[in-house]
């Protein structure tokens, strides 16, 4: 939820919940949620739930997905990656999806391309697993 700033007037009395609402609106300010995800029972899974990110769109908190592919300084391809979600939601009855932005490669001129990566969960209590990356076909 965004803030909505008190239009305070001469005479206003200062209460302790204007003043927590201050305090919150100051303490949520700029706010992120950070995912991450590990390998459970050999599927990569986040460790938000589907619910957690649905309410996080609803207060209008960004939500990011950050992972690392390779070993920096090792691999010949390594890459650092903070992956913006842009959707979460009720595909049908019983499955819930939440997609993120992702680099997929690089062009023929090592451009990064961008792609989605999809995740899958069978309820709302549920910790998302990766279901695949949908590439676009811009190069």
């Amino acid at each position: 939820m965004s803030y909505t700033p008190t239009t305070w007037t001469t005479g206003d009395t200062i209460t302790a919940s204007a003043m927590n609402k201050i305090e919150n609106g100051i303490a949520n300010a700029g706010n992120a949620m950070i995912v991450t995800g590990s390998y459970v029972n050999g599927n990569y899974t986040l460790d938000k739930t589907i619910q957690e990110l649905y309410e996080a769109t609803l207060a209008g908190i960004p939500v990011y997905h950050v992972y690392t592919y390779g070993t920096w300084g090792t691999n010949a391809w390594t890459e650092n990656n903070l992956c913006y979600m842009y959707t979460v939601f009720q595909y049908n009855s019983s499955t819930y999806r939440v997609a993120f932005t992702r680099m997929i490669g690089v062009s023929g001129d090592y451009y990064p391309k961008l792609g989605s990566a999809v995740f899958g969960a069978s309820s709302t209590d549920s910790y998302p697993i990766w279901l695949g990356t949908i590439e676009y076909a811009v190069d």
